[in-house]
């Protein structure tokens, strides 16, 4: 790739071809080591070239002379962004080597949405709880991949850990650099709930499906895997992947689902200061991660009865689609709990609650319990054929409250109606299942669940009859 900025064109080359090697790094362990001006706040450092610095080298010999100095190849992207121009040799119009790691073995990926969230506070363009998730799940991954590796620990579930940061079209270029030195691949989304429901006044909000794509796309179609969904604002703890690998032991097909711990920030310092350059944020971030981390391990925290951490098996992830079910509000949680107990069986399946060892979220407002629309009033938005898919829905918690609610509910119902006429199968399940899911729909435990949760749904299916009868 050309050295400098502003340019895109990558080409791969034999590994014993002879070009220039430009380094970056995040933390400098030695000297030589300098922000350069030209590039974005995020950039990390790049290595200042001279002497014989300038000779040509091979990709294996480039690569061990960016390592004996502390740092690594620069990536693709940070030397389109200028984070290495002026860096000596005059390598920035020459073709220098270049390294975006293909992801091999057997990975964990654990993939988000992050949004864009324009507010007042420190962490804008994102907000506190987002930041400082991305700052402990980079910490937490290269905890797993540098020194967990180089242990003597046999692993025998995952072998490495990715970041994939799925992000909606509008925010990729608003998000991207921020999002850069955290992810291992920042992903754009074409679709959100604003693009496929223009006329509906809701929450711009992406589909669960398309994030599982984005993560599954990092790696080749027939590899083997393992794939974590979590909301963008739901952080790890001290640990947390080698407590998830060790747990998935014995049976590593068997998905895995850990509720998070609530933190009270009233008892933390908070920062005082309202901007700063990404430096500063990413100093504050990894602050409140200390702090969030220690308070695991002193028990101040909350237990939260919700589902936001998904981990399974690619065999898993390969027998279901969410279709058009978003992420932001009930029952899309409900849905993938669900989802897991019609696949694997109720004894192949494990609920963590909430522990120091798990995740948790930086705040203790309560917000998901708020509930601010009339059910009465929200049936009236969508037609009777719409609402009448919503009555497919096996799980929902009481009676939708909100827009966004009731049209997932919609879309719910979508997924479990039957794929033709006179078939059990559902439309979540993809072909080539269809005997796992008829094998886990007859267990007794299972169907008592179904009914349960369809008596908890009589009282609104009467609501939604009394609206059809005044049509």
């Amino acid at each position: 790739k050309l050295g400098g900025a502003g340019h895109s064109h990558t080409v791969d080359l034999p590994s014993d071809a002879e070009r220039g090697a430009k380094c970056c790094t995040f933390e400098a362990s030695g000297p030589g080591w300098s922000k350069k001006p030209q590039g974005p706040t995020w950039c990390p450092l790049s290595y200042d070239l001279k002497g014989d610095d300038c000779n040509k080298m091979t990709f294996p010999v480039a690569k061990e002379f960016c390592a004996s100095r502390g740092g690594r190849l620069c990536t693709p992207y940070e030397l389109s962004s200028a984070c290495a121009v002026s860096s000596g040799c005059g390598f920035d119009l020459e073709q220098v080597w270049t390294h975006n790691p293909e992801i091999r073995g057997h990975p964990l990926i654990h993939v988000f949405s992050p949004y864009y969230a324009p507010t007042a506070d420190l962490f804008a363009p994102l907000n506190t709880e987002q930041w400082t998730m991305l700052v402990a799940s980079k910490k937490e991954r290269d905890r797993f991949n540098h020194e967990y590796l180089a242990s003597s620990n046999p692993l025998t579930v995952f072998d490495s850990v990715v970041l994939v940061c799925a992000v909606l079209e509008k925010d990729f270029e608003g998000l991207k650099s921020t999002l850069a030195p955290y992810c291992d691949r920042v992903i754009p989304l074409t679709r959100s709930t604003k693009s496929e429901y223009p006329d509906v006044q809701m929450k711009d909000l992406p589909f669960v499906q398309d994030i599982l794509d984005a993560g599954k796309s990092v790696v080749k179609e027939d590899q083997d895997y393992h794939l974590m969904f979590t909301n963008s604002d739901i952080a790890p703890s001290e640990n947390f992947y080698q407590y998830v690998e060790k747990k998935m032991r014995g049976n590593h097909e068997r998905p895995l689902i850990v509720n998070r711990m609530t933190m009270n920030t009233h008892k933390m310092a908070l920062p005082q200061t309202t901007d700063g350059p990404f430096q500063v944020k990413h100093a504050i971030a990894t602050n409140l991660v200390e702090q969030a981390q220690h308070a695991a391990t002193q028990g101040e925290w909350e237990k939260h009865p919700g589902h936001d951490c998904f981990i399974a098996h690619s065999s898993f992830w390969k027998m279901v689609n969410f279709g058009d079910l978003f992420v932001g509000c009930p029952p899309w949680s409900g849905i993938m709990v669900y989802s897991m107990l019609l696949m694997t069986q109720l004894r192949r399946w494990m609920i963590v609650k909430s522990n120091q060892y798990g995740t948790f979220h930086m705040d203790d407002s309560k917000s998901w319990r708020h509930r601010t629309q009339s059910a009465i009033t929200l049936l009236h938005q969508f037609s009777d054929e719409d609402l009448k898919k919503a009555t497919w829905c096996p799980i929902m918690n009481g009676e939708p409250k909100t827009t966004e609610a009731l049209l997932n509910a919609i879309n719910c119902g979508k997924l479990f109606q039957n794929q033709k006429l006179g078939s059990e199968i559902p439309r979540l399940v993809q072909p080539g299942y269809e005997e796992i899911y008829l094998k886990n729909y007859e267990s007794k435990q299972l169907y008592n669940l179904i009914q349960a949760n369809w008596n908890s749904k009589k009282r609104w299916i009467m609501r939604l009859r009394n609206v059809f009868q005044k049509r």
